[in-house]
């Protein structure tokens, strides 16, 4: 959601994540205002481990307006694929809420999970706060944190182990 204090036509999100992503036809990218009208989506800044993604909205959303966002990446096996991994992403506007899912495949799981909001300088462990909620599963995890504030970044790291 829009919750900034005033109509918005644009939003921007940094997302880096520790393997680089060279072909961009392998990410599932959306983004709709209220109406299901789909907004524009440019890559402002690419270098295949942090990309700049800006969403340009058909109409200004107005405070507290509705918004949807959804990023699917397919990101290349790391080598060696066990060890440690980050994802993160930067928001540039408030957001209502952001959720976090990192799945594997057998003979493979996920352990280790940490999840970080920094702002301001400061760091702290968001799954420590009421609004984080992690839920862990066989294959991986998902994490649910919101509201973002503005300008606030959210880290996820985790390692992957041989089962």
């Amino acid at each position: 959601a829009n919750i900034s204090q005033a109509p918005i036509d644009t939003a921007s999100f940094r997302v880096y994540a520790d393997n680089p992503l060279l072909n961009n036809e392998t990410l599932d990218l959306h983004c709709a205002d209220i109406s299901g009208a789909p907004a524009e989506i440019r890559f402002d800044f690419d270098s295949g481990y942090l990309k700049l993604l800006t969403f340009k909205f058909p109409e200004a959303v107005p405070p507290l307006g509705t918004l949807s966002y959804r990023f699917g990446f397919n990101w290349p096996i790391p080598q060696p694929i066990t060890g440690p991994r980050h994802y993160s992403t930067f928001g540039l506007c408030p957001k209502a809420r952001v959720s976090v899912r990192v799945s594997t495949e057998n003979p493979y799981s996920i352990r280790d999970v940490l999840s970080l909001s920094l702002r301001d300088g400061v760091s702290r462990r968001a799954d420590a706060d009421s609004s984080t909620k992690v839920l862990m599963g066989d294959d991986g995890f998902t994490i649910t944190r919101g509201p973002l504030r503005y300008r606030e970044h959210y880290l996820t790291t985790f390692s992957i182990y041989e089962r």
